[in-house]
């Protein structure tokens, strides 16, 4: 696991990434929707780690973004491959505080933007603890801030990780606290146990970078206690094998 750092933020590479993603996404919005109005671009460091590891010179390669919605990931995705699903269950299109925020395109005027500026791109609406896929289907699935909503995130994890082919991987980032914040049906913050306990059994490609729990580093401002940012690079093995189940009580005892 690859923990977010403050001093991450001004790598070159980081930099370079996301001044060729906003050049990417923001030409083809401007181009059919001048004077856009809404966020094009959230969570640097997570789109950063993510899909700055995706592969430049494979447009056959099959990819699913998860939670997708009010980002414009497509755009940017469509760019690498031929083949892009964007995904979401969409339920925070229904939680009014959540599209009330001044940054959150509505959910028909999102499913506009993306059909106008990459009509090639599938929109699936997908529970990720019941993804409608085949075995083997996608070489990559990403999922940025995505697993720290989802009832069943381990459920989620090894969906996902059926989904991919054998040597595809599953790029994730979600939040972790260092006592663990508990699901409320929207949200959750990991523990170091709970981490492990979710990652159990997968083969973790990325950086061995631990925590550091400096008030600098901390990605939510809460007076109570940390929260950080996490990366997993979670690779399926050659022998399309699947990371032990475990029962969802025990998971969280």
């Amino acid at each position: 696991m690859q923990f977010r750092r403050q001093r991450d933020m001004i790598d070159p590479n980081l930099v370079h990434f996301l001044q060729r993603y906003d050049q990417i996404v923001g030409g083809k919005l401007n181009r059919h929707f001048p004077g856009f109005r809404f966020a094009t671009r959230m969570r640097d460091w997570e789109l950063y780690q993510v899909f700055s590891r995706l592969p430049q010179d494979n447009r056959s390669m099959r990819i699913m973004d998860t939670g997708a919605y009010s980002t414009y990931t497509a755009l940017f995705l469509e760019e690498l491959s031929e083949h892009v699903v964007i995904s979401d269950h969409f339920g925070w299109a229904q939680r009014l505080e959540y599209t009330a925020q001044s940054v959150i395109t509505p959910l028909d005027e999102w499913k506009t933007v993306i059909r106008t500026c990459s009509p090639k791109v599938a929109i699936q609406d997908i529970d990720l603890t019941a993804i409608p896929c085949a075995d083997n289907t996608f070489d990559y699935i990403t999922c940025i801030s995505t697993m720290e909503h989802t009832a069943n995130p381990r459920k989620a994890l090894e969906e996902m990780i059926r989904c991919v082919k054998p040597g595809g991987r599953v790029l994730i980032t979600t939040d972790h606290s260092p006592r663990g914040v508990p699901f409320d049906g929207n949200d959750r913050f990991f523990s170091m146990r709970q981490l492990r306990r979710l990652f159990h059994g997968c083969r973790d490609c990325s950086p061995d970078v631990p925590p550091d729990y400096a008030q600098e580093n901390w990605c939510y401002n809460r007076p109570d206690q940390s929260i950080l940012i996490l990366f997993v690079e979670i690779e399926k093995p050659l022998d399309g094998s699947q990371p032990a189940a475990k029962s969802w009580w025990r998971f969280w005892a």
